[in-house]
C-alpha cells in the first residue's frame, strides 16, 4: 500500500491518493493496483485481501521463463539422470521428497506418451496435487515434484517457473542429483538470464 505525495494532492485535490497494488517479484513497473480517496479504505482493502492469491492476470501470472528452464535443465542436469525408471521407482522418489519436506505426497500416474508427439509433456495439478508423468527420468520426476514443493511449502502463487521454482529446482539437484554441483547449475542459470531466487528466501531445508 502506498500514498502519494503532498503536491500531488495539491495540483489534483479529486486524485485517489491511496494505492494497493500487486507487483511479482520480477516486475519493475506497476500495472494492477486500486485506487482509494481514504487511508481508512485502503486498508480495509489490503487487509481483505492481504492472504488471498495475486489476481490472475497475464502480467502477474505469466510464467515469463518456461522454455529457458526447460533448455537450462536438459543441457545442465539432464544429461547424466537416471531413465527409463519404473512406476514403483518414480513413486518412492516422489514419497521421499515429499516426506522429506514435510509436504503430503502428490498423486502420480504414469501415460505411456502418443509416439507422433515430438515432445511428451508431464504435468503437476496443485487443485488434487497431482502428477502424470510422461517421461521416466529422474530429472522429469523431481521436475514435477518440485512444482509440488513450490506451491504447497513454498506457497509460490505467481509464475510456475519462476525464481523460486528455479531455487527448489536447484535444491532438490543438490539433494537428490549427488553428482550435481549447485553452485554451477545457479551459475549457468543466471548466464542464461534465469532469475533464481535467493536462497534465504525460501523456507530453510527440513534437517
Amino acid at each position: 500500500m502506498a500514498a502519494l505525495n503532498e503536491r500531488s494532492l495539491e495540483e489534483n485535490p479529486n486524485a485517489r491518493p491511496y494505492v494497493v497494488f500487486w507487483v511479482a517479484p520480477w516486475q519493475k513497473t506497476i500495472s494492477e493496483y486500486k485506487a482509494f480517496v481514504t487511508q481508512e479504505a485502503a486498508k480495509r482493502y489490503f487487509s481483505r485481501h492481504k492472504k488471498k492469491p495475486p489476481p490472475v492476470t497475464p502480467t502477474l501470472r505469466r510464467d515469463f521463463q518456461q522454455n529457458l528452464v526447460y533448455l537450462w535443465e536438459e543441457k545442465f542436469i539432464d544429461a547424466h539422470s537416471p531413465n527409463d525408471m519404473t512406476e514403483e521407482q518414480m513413486e518412492r522418489i516422489v514419497q521421499r521428497v515429499s516426506d522429506d519436506f514435510n509436504m503430503e505426497a502428490p498423486g502420480i500416474a504414469y501415460k505411456k506418451p502418443n509416439p507422433r508427439h515430438k515432445y511428451a509433456a508431464s504435468t503437476y495439478d496443485p487443485t488434487p496435487h497431482a502428477i502424470l508423468m510422461k517421461r521416466k527420468k529422474l530429472t522429469w520426476v523431481l521436475h514435477e515434484v518440485g512444482h509440488g514443493v513450490d506451491h504447497k511449502i513454498n506457497e509460490n502463487q505467481w509464475s510456475d517457473h519462476g525464481p523460486s521454482f528455479v531455487r527448489t529446482i536447484i535444491r532438490l539437484a543438490d539433494r537428490y542429483q549427488v553428482w550435481q554441483d549447485p553452485e554451477k547449475l545457479e551459475e549457468e542459470a543466471k548466464k542464461m538470464g534465469i532469475l533464481v531466487a535467493d536462497d534465504d528466501a525460501l523456507p530453510p531445508l527440513p534437517s
